[in-house]
């Protein structure tokens, strides 16, 4: 084969791959709008929602899980870093008429933040927001940088989890996530579900195979980014272990 033709060939490969990124990305763009238009159809939202772009949970994640929270009616929700998430997940339960949700950030500012969007959605009653900075746990020898676990102490019997935090980005642990099942477990009701977001982004992803590994989980659902099935990937488990 000539140089020039495999010049060629290189240059209609490279178009291609860009073809298929432009239209998994317009695929992508159409499921945001699909699952905004749809949490503004199912509540009536008293305020502003924050941001849902970027490094923080999609609007088809957030679909996913007000879905999973309206199917399995949940008491207690726990998620590992909060916002957006906090805010669909207290409206659900308003709706349901029970249950509450607690929310833990690293960041005093952002879980004044969400507490106060709480209360300007007028879901005080059914949302609270943890301050609880990252400080050193010890588990199985390694060390790993999570919140506070004395601060979250009065939560109990958990029928969901949802783990988006803590930030990987200047974290020094790696899998800076991976201590939410091994700490978090005690707190889990039988057959509680455990949605992980981010979950093939590499740190994620490799807690997710530790996790199956080493717990009694069942994965229900794997949500792929390849896909657009959601954006930034997710998985759906559940804690099948006694607690």
């Amino acid at each position: 084969m000539s140089d020039t033709l495999q010049l060629i060939l290189e240059k209609l490969t490279a178009i291609e791959e860009q073809q298929k990124a432009i239209q998994l990305e317009q695929k992508v763009l159409y499921r945001q709008m699909e699952a905004l238009f749809a949490l503004y159809q199912q509540f009536d939202f008293k305020a502003p929602l924050l941001n849902m772009r970027s490094w923080v949970a999609s609007p088809d994640l957030l679909a996913v899980y007000s879905a999973l929270i309206q199917e399995h009616k949940p008491q207690i929700i726990f998620e590992a870093g909060g916002g957006t998430s906090t805010i669909i997940s207290a409206y659900n339960l308003q709706q349901l008429g029970r249950g509450h949700v607690y929310a833990v950030d690293h960041q005093e500012q952002f879980a004044e933040l969400a507490n106060h969007q709480l209360t300007l959605h007028g879901l005080s009653d059914f949302g609270t927001v943890i301050h609880a900075p990252l400080v050193e746990v010890n588990i199985n020898g390694t060390t790993w940088q999570w919140y506070d676990m004395n601060e979250l102490s009065n939560i109990e019997n958990i029928d969901l989890m949802l783990v988006d935090g803590p930030p990987q980005f200047e974290n020094t642990s790696d899998m800076a996530r991976y201590p939410a099942l091994p700490l978090m477990q005690p707190k889990l009701t039988s057959n509680a579900h455990i949605l992980v977001d981010d979950a093939d982004r590499e740190e994620e992803f490799n807690m997710c195979q530790r996790w199956e590994e080493e717990f009694q989980l069942e994965l229900l659902c794997y949500y792929e980014k390849s896909w657009a099935d959601i954006e930034k990937g997710a998985r759906l488990y559940r804690h099948t272990s006694e607690t």
